[in-house]
């Protein structure tokens, strides 16, 4: 399977279609390798519109690119925001966002999806750095650094948010 020309299908017609016109993050979402997120045997399922599990259980899932996409576009990012990325998954998010933003810190409270996470993002994404859940308790409680977006992802979502109903975005 030709990886490239999947994701090019991905924001042709799935992203764009939806009205994601932000060229910032349609270059990131070109570049990153969404199967690179995913369990090995579910690569060639990375680009599909649809969530993808990434626990046994099904309780965690890569959000379809669309959702993310617009999810994205709505936080309006800028090249000076510190992102803080709530519930990571594998790190496709924050692959994301390390090419939008000027930091990233990823949170997630799964260890296998935080050590999956860390492993793909030191090589595509190594500015950003993974915390789990666990020791996201000290980072607030010690650290003063601001973010100024926040980005929480849902773990299930059953239908395509408009633009009224986008939540887990904060601007601080």
């Amino acid at each position: 399977m030709d990886f490239a020309v999947a994701r090019r299908m991905m924001v042709d017609g799935q992203v764009l279609t939806r009205d994601v016109f932000d060229p910032d993050l349609l270059a990131a979402m070109l570049e990153v390798p969404r199967e690179r997120f995913v369990p090995p045997a579910q690569a060639a399922l990375a680009y599909l519109d649809r969530n993808l599990p990434l626990t046994p259980d099904g309780s965690r899932c890569l959000l379809q690119p669309m959702v993310l996409a617009r999810l994205l576009q709505a936080a309006d990012i800028t090249a000076t925001d510190h992102v803080l990325d709530v519930g990571c998954g594998t790190g496709y998010s924050s692959a994301l966002l390390a090419r939008l933003a000027g930091s990233v810190v990823a949170l997630e409270e799964d260890k296998d999806l935080a050590t999956f996470a860390r492993r793909v993002l030191r090589e595509l994404a190594p500015q950003v750095e993974v915390v789990e859940i666990a020791q996201h308790h000290l980072l607030v409680q010690t650290n003063t650094k601001l973010h100024d977006r926040t980005v929480e992802e849902v773990r299930k979502l059953t239908e395509a948010p408009n633009d009224s109903s986008i939540k887990g975005i904060q601007r601080k």
